[in-house]
């Protein structure tokens, strides 16, 4: 019993129009982050517990993948704020679940 052959065609397509669209977003209102001295220690250590083993398993699956294999990181590649600086690194160690 033989499978019936595969039927292929080749086709092109070319657009005519062209279009452009543009976006603008409202001012960040100002985020409250809790002072250090306010961090809920036992919500936090619950996160962690919970999430703990999918976060080794996870690891462990990266650091036996292959897929950056010949990767080279560029440590002095320059990195482009977003928003015109409007993406901060949060300055609390208190993160917020």
């Amino acid at each position: 019993c033989q499978t019936a052959s595969i039927v292929t065609a080749d086709a092109f397509a070319q657009v005519r129009n062209h279009a452009d669209a543009q976006v603008q977003t409202e001012a960040l209102e100002p985020v409250s982050v809790q002072p250090p001295s306010q961090c809920d220690i036992p919500r936090l250590a619950a996160f962690l517990r919970r999430v703990e083993a999918m976060v080794i398993r996870e690891l462990n699956k990266n650091w036996q993948s292959h897929a950056f294999d010949g990767f080279e990181v560029n440590w002095t590649e320059q990195q482009q704020m977003v928003g015109d600086g409007l993406l901060q690194p949060r300055s609390s160690p208190c993160p917020t679940f």
